[in-house]
This record gives C-alpha cells, sequence and structure tokens, in this order.
C-alpha cells in the first residue's frame, strides 16, 4: 500500500464528506425557509405581521422576544389564524432551542400573554407587537431563523481534517507491524547465527538457514562441493 494509493482514497472520502455536508446544508435551509411562512414588517405603529388570508392555512414564525432591561430573552413560535378562523392559542415557547434568563416573573408573565393574545382578535388583516409591556419595560421582536448550518459546517470541516490528518494510518499500522515482527525475531535469529558460527560454518551459509528456515544449496567460491 503505498502513499499514491493512500492520498487517492483520502481525497474520495474528503469528496464524500464535503458533498454530505452541501447536502445536509441544503435540506437545512429548505427546512428553515419552511418553518417561518410569515415574515416581521416594520410599520409607523411598530413591527407587525400579515395574518394569512381567509381560508387559507395558517402561518408560523419563529420569534424572539428581548426585554434588555431586565435581562429576559425567550423564543417563541408563533401562530396566525387565517383571517375569519376560529381563535386558537397563537404562541408556544416548549420545546424552543433557546434560553430564558432573568427572575422577573411578571415581565415573564406578560410576554406570555402577549404572544397568547396575537389572535384574540382573527378579523384583523395586521398583527402588531407591542413595542412596550404594561410595565413600561421597552420590548424587542426579531425573527428567530433555526439553522444548523454553522454545526454543518463546522463537523465537515473537523472530518475532513481527521481524514487527511490519518491518511497514511494504514501504512504507518503497516510499518509498525513489521518493526514489531523485527523485534520478536532477531533474539532467534542471533541465536542461530551464534550456533552455527560456533559449529565451524561461514557466515554466508547461516545466514541463509536462518532466512530460509531450511539448509539452501550453496557453492563456494574455493570449490567446495555442494551442501543441501
Amino acid at each position: 500500500m503505498n502513499e499514491e494509493k493512500l492520498n487517492h482514497k483520502a481525497r474520495k472520502r474528503i469528496a464524500v464528506i464535503a458533498a454530505a455536508g452541501i447536502l445536509l446544508i441544503i435540506a437545512d435551509w429548505i427546512f428553515a425557509a419552511q418553518s417561518n411562512t410569515l415574515a416581521l414588517y416594520d410599520g409607523n405603529r411598530g413591527r407587525y405581521m400579515l395574518r394569512p388570508d381567509e381560508g387559507s392555512s395558517s402561518g408560523k414564525i419563529s420569534l424572539r422576544a428581548q426585554v434588555s432591561d431586565k435581562n429576559y430573552s425567550k423564543c417563541f413560535d408563533i401562530t396566525l389564524d387565517s383571517i375569519g378562523s376560529k381563535k386558537e392559542k397563537a404562541g408556544n415557547d416548549e420545546g424552543s432551542s433557546a434560553e430564558e434568563s432573568g427572575d422577573d416573573e411578571l415581565v415573564a408573565y406578560e410576554v406570555r400573554s402577549t404572544v397568547l393574545s396575537l389572535n384574540d382578535d382573527p378579523s384583523a388583516r395586521k398583527v402588531y407587537l407591542p413595542e412596550r409591556l404594561n410595565s413600561g419595560e421597552k420590548i424587542r421582536w426579531s425573527v428567530e431563523r433555526k439553522s444548523n448550518t454553522t454545526a454543518i459546517v463546522l463537523t465537515s470541516m473537523i472530518l475532513i481534517v481527521l481524514v487527511y490528518r490519518e491518511r497514511y494510518a494504514p501504512l504507518k499500522k503497516q510499518m509498525q507491524a513489521e518493526q514489531d515482527s523485527i523485534t520478536r525475531c532477531l533474539p532467534e535469529f542471533i541465536n542461530k547465527i551464534v550456533l552455527l558460527l560456533n559449529a565451524g560454518m561461514v557466515i554466508e551459509v547461516p545466514m541463509m538457514i536462518s532466512f530460509t528456515g531450511r539448509c539452501t544449496k550453496y557453492v563456494h567460491a574455493s570449490g567446495i562441493p555442494t551442501v543441501r
């Protein structure tokens, strides 16, 4: 197994990892686009969403509510019913990947109440998000894009680096096995040479016997007969 074959095999593995990473990124983008079917707009009265048309399916969007004065941050999955539809609960913060910080229970209650009341008037086309809570704290809304692109890219890069660094691992393993074999056989080899030399045989014969495991015929340069 030479270095060229190992390099070719490593290049194939890197290509497979890169292709898999690209496919995962595309799938992640598609999933993220489907998870947010609503958009957030800026108006004179603040930020708002457009309720889906009558008879169409509900719209979904993930919004992050931040109250900086109270160190509060939470992601909500918002569902807006279509115009004229039956009132349903608009928000759900269960299973959110974002964390909630701060110990102000009043602020947390007000934010949840605001999110849950977004479907109170199903006839309203524009659904405005409040800029301030009833307690006076300013609240900021932003779209939460649930994407795993960064994690996919980092994982793919780590795998590519590992494959490149370990491309010669089989060759190193083979060399180590050969070295271990030599280390194990060397004492026996030396013992055979010593015994054969003590028997009065020339050095070429013990060497041949030790490597082949049997007596091989040889012809001495001075005309000694063939030995089997």
